[in-house]
């Protein structure tokens, strides 16, 4: 394995790519010698070319991921059958468990949860560590249900949810009950009168929950919230429910994460409920989600699933390396503008007349410097991928054209020397790497695809099998009762009716669904979009070198920006800066000047702004972020015109939240202003993004104000008028433009 290792670094490490020159210094030597001969290095290809392998999964496009995940599905249950690894603590041979076996992979943002969906398919127990989905956990919605009832117990969506979970156990019919027997009034007031027993309605659940619920609510004052969740969960009996439900040791854990983040926040300046609620509830505006509770230890019987970052520095007996024909990540290089933390900045030339536009020099220098770099790395995360096995090694990918790609290969090689430079520089996956290097030791490795018969002689011998041989299965047919076996075929054949609601989750953000539709334009157009990992983990704000301050302190002018602790983007906390200060603008003072005359406007703004930082209405930070030449020249529009005359009549509203129900799901969000004129809705949006063109703010925006208009023409419509969002407006701070985004809307 070692010398596998060794052969393939020689071939394509060297100081030009990887700054690292691989030669007998830095070559692998064993450490430990191993009896089994039969653990060689192996190498499995997918040609995705034949059309034999469309026929192996359920899918009719093929699906790439699947195809791999199955042919290491077969491996392991090969390896599961005869394979032999060496006991760490007897030193002597013993069978393969699943515990000695990792799947690595580049990324498992996507990839990683189909995998291990095909293994379980397998009967192989696989796990994967979840990098989201924690506040969506039913445990944690119902907790968290319960905590804001607590701090306000007049909300009708947590009152609803706590009624309707093991806590209180209601079901839909008895709370239409209480719904019909409280008219006039919210749902949550209707249950709290309920609880009083006024117009001497009774219930027993109710009237149980009542007791628990004034006991806690009146602890709320003087008890720290981790205790507080203690005392909820020892009340409610829901944490020994939550161990019970399917899942349970991840449930309890789920539960136990919250009690330490609850003991966390305590140590911070802020205390009590309220603010625990807000903290939690700004968490979810702003989607920071973590993982839920890894519940697979370390002598679980588990395939384990994993990225190669996360893999180093551990050792497994049986290591999968897999995704290795999934193209680089090379977005850095194919923007307008691209930084070198030494070139600087590399920017594309575009001319007015003729319209042209093509690199300049020193892009394509950056752009080639990026890629050498980025490559570089690359060779580092294969050699820690190809470190991690201690017996057996078994690399694995795909191919669109094996036979082509094959031949490219061996025109390129020379047995006595390393891959060119050129081939090194080109590469566009690890298989570029690995399969050369290969081919390039024809007397010691082969390399070939796999057959796609061998999917279906596996599939064959797990038929055969089973105790039931054919003819009895078809002499049981014959004999069966036709009656009976009718029923069962009905049955059998059942199709649920609401199959698709089952993966939905019960409320999204519009920033959920604006997000899921700019994936789905984007998959219609290019190729699977994968959620960069810059978004998965946190990180530092990055300062290039050539944009830093030397030791001189020769400092640019303007005032330097804020860090945040938690290594926000500064672009996102400018954003946020510009919104607050648009909530705060009194717009019917408008009214009052005159918005063309630009020194009156400045003054108007420095003065608003002044007043906003006094009143405490917005932070420092946000006062030094806000740019106000950005404000002035919205207030110079057209459209901050027609907002201050809406004002002024008291139709003007900004920063609304609203919760509605949209194709069977909740959808909430905050609507950043709208305004009512000449009986119609007009719905404005403010983006500080970064783009060049109103068209890239359509794209990523639509699904969102159309959203809007959706929860504003439910909410002002009545059954003699309907009052709709016609006009849907963009404004673009980076553009200084409105956008109409509304098709049908005619001015």
């Amino acid at each position: 394995m070692l010398d596998f290792t060794n052969d393939i670094f020689y071939k394509i490490m060297a100081a030009d790519l990887g700054n690292v020159q691989y030669d007998d210094d830095a070559a692998l030597y064993p450490g430990a010698s191993y009896p089994d001969e039969t653990m060689r290095p192996e190498l499995l290809l997918v040609d995705y070319k034949d059309e034999e392998l469309s026929e192996i999964i359920e899918d009719e496009d093929g699906d790439k991921v699947q195809i791999e995940a199955l042919l290491i599905a077969n491996r392991i249950r090969s390896l599961m059958e005869n394979g032999m690894v060496t006991d760490k603590k007897t030193g002597q041979l013993r069978a393969v468990q699943y515990r000695d076996i990792v799947i690595l992979s580049r990324s498992v943002a996507t990839w990683g949860n189909t995998v291990a969906a095909v293994l379980k398919d397998c009967d192989i127990p696989a796990h994967v560590e979840s990098n989201t989905g924690y506040f969506s956990s039913y445990e944690i919605q119902v907790i968290l249900s319960m905590l804001r009832i607590l701090d306000n117990p007049l909300q009708d969506i947590p009152m609803a949810a706590v009624l309707a979970s093991p806590i209180v156990g209601m079901d839909d019919e008895e709370l239409a009950q209480i719904r019909v027997a409280f008219k006039g009034v919210s749902f949550a007031q209707a249950v709290l009168s309920a609880m009083a027993g006024e117009d001497g309605y009774e219930d027993e659940k109710l009237k149980a929950f009542a007791e628990v619920f004034e006991r806690l609510r009146g602890a709320v004052a003087d008890t720290p919230i981790h205790e507080l969740l203690y005392m909820i969960l020892d009340e409610t009996g829901f944490y020994r429910y939550a161990s019970a439900m399917p899942a349970g040791k991840r449930r309890r854990q789920n539960i136990d994460m919250l009690i330490e983040m609850a003991t966390a926040y305590e140590k911070t300046s802020y205390k009590g409920l309220f603010h625990f609620v807000r903290y939690i509830d700004i968490q979810q505006k702003y989607e920071i989600d973590y993982g839920e509770a890894d519940t697979a230890g370390e002598n679980d019987d588990v395939v384990r699933i994993m990225t190669i970052h996360k893999s180093k520095g551990l050792e497994f007996p049986v290591v999968f390396v897999s995704g290795l024909g999934k193209g680089f990540n090379t977005q850095d290089t194919k923007s307008d503008l691209v930084i070198h933390e030494k070139l600087g900045l590399g920017l594309v030339e575009k001319t007015k007349s003729p319209r042209t536009k093509r690199p300049s020099l020193i892009r394509n220098e950056i752009e080639s410097r990026i890629k050498r770099e980025n490559l570089g790395e690359e060779l580092r995360v294969l050699y820690v991928a190809l470190t991690r096995a201690k017996e057996k090694i078994i690399l694995t990918g795909g191919l669109s054209n094996a036979q082509k790609s094959f031949e490219k290969y061996r025109g390129n090689i020379n047995a006595n020397q390393p891959i060119s430079f050129g081939q090194r520089e080109g590469a566009g996956c690890y298989l570029d790497w690995i399969i050369p290097a290969m081919l390039s030791y024809p007397d010691k490795y082969t390399v070939s695809t796999v057959d796609a018969t061998e999917f279906a002689a596996r599939t064959a011998m797990d038929m055969a099998a089973n105790d039931i041989s054919r003819a009895q299965l078809i002499g049981h047919i014959s004999a069966a009762d036709e009656t009976k076996a009718k029923e069962l075929a009905e049955e059998f054949d059942f199709e649920y009716a609401y199959a698709s609601d089952i993966t939905k989750k019960s409320k999204y953000s519009v920033s959920e669904l604006k997000h899921d539709s700019m994936v789905e334009k984007y998959d219609s157009t290019e190729r699977e979009a994968e959620r960069p990992k810059f978004l998965l983990e946190e990180k530092e704000t990055y300062v290039p070198d050539f944009a830093r301050d030397d030791e001189a302190g020769c400092a640019s002018n303007e005032s330097k920006e804020p860090k945040n602790a938690a290594g926000v983007n500064q672009g996102a906390l400018r954003g946020t800066a510009v919104h607050r200060v648009m909530e705060c603008l009194d717009f019917k003072s408008l009214c009052d000047i005159d918005t063309k005359d630009h020194v009156a406007v400045s003054a108007f703004v420095k003065k608003s702004m002044d007043e906003m930082l006094k009143k405490g209405l917005i932070t420092d930070d946000m006062y030094r972020l806000t740019r106000p030449k950005l404000i002035e020249q919205f207030i110079s529009s057209d459209v901050a015109a027609r907002m201050a005359q809406a004002d002024k009549r008291g139709d003007l509203y900004k920063e609304k939240p609203f919760v509605m129900d949209y194709e069977g799901v909740l959808v909430q969000g905050i609507i950043d202003v709208f305004w009512l004129e000449n009986d119609k809705i007009v719905l404005l949006d403010y983006k500080t993004d970064r783009v060049n063109a109103a068209k890239e703010l359509i794209d990523r925006y639509s699904t969102q104000l159309k959203l809007y208009a959706a929860a504003l023409g439910r909410i002002f419509s009545t059954d003699g008028k309907s009052i709709q969002a016609d006009e849907r407006l963009i404004y673009s701070f980076r553009l200084q433009q409105t956008i109409v985004t509304c098709r049908e809307y005619k001015k």
